[in-house]
């Protein structure tokens, strides 16, 4: 009996095809947040998105798209600036609101924080009082990849194996080092709360 398999040099070219034409699709409300062996920033609030080769200075990427700062704060209350890299300061120095967003949350392809990432960005830390913050679908280029998590600037993160905060899921935590099984791969939206 013949093989109705696609030789794996055609079979690659048909993604590719496949996956230019999915990048020219106009975006929806999902994210759209790369592919594996990238690293990301995702913009909760306008739905924008900036990818990197992984490894790369995402950071600067964002800065020198968008002229936003990215913003880490840290558990101890130190922001680091971090577009460009280079740029530190201390939590006493004045940026002007407008000009930052900051990271509220990071999902990793691998175990212990490792592989691709998808940084989630916002116009400011969580606090008491402020938003929840809802990705209700990370995207289908990051379906069936995130192994594990981290919360940033005061916010602790839920998974979820559905969009719109549906199924299963796991958290409210600030960071998970691993998924566990029964949720690994398997994050398709997020929440992010205070």
């Amino acid at each position: 009996m013949k093989s109705t398999r696609l030789p794996r040099a055609l079979l690659a070219v048909a993604l590719a095809v496949g996956i230019g034409a999915a990048a020219a699709t106009p975006a929806s409300a999902a994210a759209t947040g790369g592919s594996p062996g990238q690293d990301c920033g995702y913009f909760i609030e306008t739905g924008a998105t900036v990818c990197v080769p992984h490894g790369a200075d995402l950071n600067g990427a964002i800065y020198a798209q968008t002229g936003k700062t990215v913003v880490e704060m840290s558990a101890n209350g130190v922001t680091a600036l971090t577009a460009p890299e280079s740029k530190q300061a201390s939590s006493g120095m004045t940026v002007s609101p407008a000009s930052n967003s900051f990271i509220i949350g990071k999902l990793f392809d691998d175990i212990n924080y490792g592989g691709g990432s998808y940084e989630i960005l916002a116009s400011g830390p969580c606090a008491s009082g402020t938003p929840t913050w809802y990705l209700n679908d990370v995207g289908s280029a990051w379906y069936g990849r995130v192994s594990s998590f981290q919360g940033y600037s005061n916010c602790n993160v839920t998974i979820y194996e559905g969009t719109y905060q549906t199924g299963a899921q796991l958290g409210p935590l600030s960071y998970s080092a691993w998924v566990g099984a029964a949720m690994n791969d398997r994050t398709k939206s997020v929440k992010l709360t205070y």
